[in-house]
């Protein structure tokens, strides 16, 4: 709409700024701090304000320990882990569609794929051949294939994405990045979807030399020189930082 004079004013979008000094003044009033900025009474992007993105995308590199920040652009900040999970799959899966899951496994995978998306959780063999004793949940190729053409058999589809926790839940257990690499290879020869729930990432100790969390992103990078686009990680706030009522999901 011309107002005349200074040019367009946006009528299409439902925002009240002629009484932004009286909303921003009530908020400081209540909150106690002159910090708080107007902008940020204003819709931002769905994927998340610009510069949260950036201290994410900084913070995810020094977790990650990845070659470079992923870029911001890739990022999305979403209510909760469970959120990004259901904005994730809806990209990458159709209703019906099977996404593998490393048994045992956290339980509301099945309703975050499944109350409205209609894909189906189905949990297949974790335990492999590992040297590694303390990675005995964390799935080998030759499990996975196996659950793969028992999947293919009973229900008639190929599964479209594999998910797994990292370091594992409900066990605690990490994987190496032997383990991963496995992992990721057997997957990629499948055209599937990784999708690494790292949710506790920051919650465990260094191996005695010096190893801690291994990141499909790192993994992803080393073995091609980036992070492929079938694979993904989501983390959130709740687990690290104890802040689970906050509701702060990353993908």
């Amino acid at each position: 709409m011309w107002d005349g004079t200074k040019g367009c004013i946006n009528v299409s979008v439902a925002e009240n700024r002629a009484v932004t000094d009286l909303v921003l003044s009530k908020i400081r009033e209540i909150d106690g701090k002159r910090d708080f900025e107007k902008e940020w009474i204003y819709y931002q992007d769905t994927m998340g304000m610009p510069g949260t993105r950036i201290a994410v995308s900084n913070y995810l590199h020094k977790l990650f320990s990845t070659s470079t920040p992923p870029p911001p652009s890739n990022i999305i900040i979403s209510s909760g882990c469970n959120s990004v999970l259901e904005v994730l799959f809806s990209n990458i899966c159709d209703p019906g569609d099977i996404v593998m899951v490393p048994s045992p496994y956290y339980a509301t995978f099945n309703f975050d794929l499944g109350c409205r998306l209609g894909v189906k959780v189905v949990g297949c063999k974790g335990m492999g051949g590992h040297s590694n004793v303390k990675s005995e949940y964390f799935p080998t190729a030759e499990y996975l294939e196996s659950s793969y053409d028992d999947i293919v058999r009973s229900h008639g589809v190929k599964p479209r994405a594999l998910l797994y926790t990292n370091p594992h839940n409900p066990v605690g257990v990490r994987s190496t990045v032997a383990d991963l690499e496995d992992v990721v290879r057997w997957a990629d020869g499948k055209g599937m979807h990784v999708v690494g729930d790292e949710i506790y990432a920051g919650s465990g100790f260094s191996d005695g030399e010096g190893v801690g969390h291994v990141s499909l992103m790192k993994v992803s990078e080393g073995m091609y020189g980036r992070v492929r686009d079938n694979h993904h990680v989501v983390y959130a706030l709740s687990k690290d930082f104890a802040v689970s009522g906050l509701r702060v999901g990353v993908g």
